[in-house]
């Protein structure tokens, strides 16, 4: 009596043990390491995002305290 998984053969089984954590790209080029300039940069970023959205909402409320006696 054959068990469900006899037929299938070695090759077309999508997981390779040996090469379980290898990169997916072709070029195996190694991931960028993060820096402390990048996230310096991710903070200032959001600082300003943040600031853009705070003057745009006092802005709001100038405009509709001049508009609405």
């Amino acid at each position: 009596m054959e068990e469900p998984g006899d037929d299938i053969d070695a090759e077309a089984d999508p997981i390779d043990s040996d090469d379980a954590f290898a990169a997916d790209d072709e070029d195996d080029t190694p991931f960028a390491a993060p820096s402390w300039l990048g996230a310096f940069g991710q903070m200032i970023a959001a600082v300003l995002v943040v600031v853009a959205v705070v003057s745009l909402l006092i802005a709001a409320a100038v405009a509709l305290r001049r508009l609405v006696p």
